[in-house]
């Protein structure tokens, strides 16, 4: 029997039609808000003619979200590199978010497990991608926002051989697909989703997108963001 899949979602942030959050207004109602997906010249972002491979939009964009805030508002450091780390974009998230848990991941084994565990934590995640073939056009490597997850549910504890003094453990959601919107992608998915995402336990990936030229990846790190104070 074919096991069901089930979609989990960052909170306020939906994307049919158009992208669009959960933003504080100055009356402290909460309201739908626009989220520009496109970065151009002369557009709001800060660094846009730096920001090469997408890290800075990616973070900007995760803040608003999760600080359900003014997107414009959020203001990034001056002198921020345009090839950063995944660990130099953890320090400017960890300064952004000070309520939050933010953590560069450096095993792209356990990337989709942290990202699904941000996720069902209230947060998000970012992924540092090289395409594997690249025209000279579009930078080879980019960031991704991961804002929801394709999850099946593990084969049951009776599948494997267990002795009478085990208890039978719960069966967790495992991850299987991100859904991510990568740096230059602009649009949804026809179902609504964002792009697809899956990395294997090698650090080889495969994107599924709408609008992007590229399929096949290679994983160079990532950053997680989840609720500080957890249980």
């Amino acid at each position: 029997m074919q096991r069901s899949v089930n979609h989990r979602f960052m909170p306020g942030l939906r994307f049919a039609g158009t992208w669009q959050y959960a933003m504080h207004a100055p009356s402290d109602r909460v309201r739908w808000a626009a989220l520009p997906m496109a970065q151009a010249v002369g557009s709001d972002d800060m660094h846009a003619l730096h920001d090469l491979c997408g890290a800075w939009w990616c973070a900007r964009r995760c803040t608003a979200v999760l600080q359900q805030r003014p997107w414009r508002s959020v203001q990034l450091p001056p002198d921020l590199p345009a090839l950063p780390s995944a660990s130099e974009v953890a320090g400017v998230l960890q300064a952004l978010l000070p309520g939050w848990h933010v953590l560069a991941q450096h095993f792209p084994a356990l990337a989709p497990l942290h990202c699904a565990q941000a996720l069902l934590h209230g947060g998000c995640s970012l992924l540092w991608l090289e395409a594997a073939r690249h025209d000279g056009i579009l930078p080879s490597a980019f960031w991704a926002w991961v804002m929801g997850v394709e999850r099946y549910p593990a084969p049951p504890a009776s599948a494997r051989p267990r002795t009478h003094l085990e208890a039978p453990m719960p069966a967790p959601l495992l991850p299987r697909t991100l859904l991510a919107l990568p740096f230059g992608s602009t649009s949804a998915w026809p179902g609504g989703h964002p792009s697809r995402v899956q990395i294997d336990p090698s650090g080889r990936c495969t994107v599924d997108s709408p609008d992007m030229p590229w399929r096949e990846c290679r994983w160079l790190g990532g950053v997680t963001v989840e609720r500080a104070g957890r249980a």
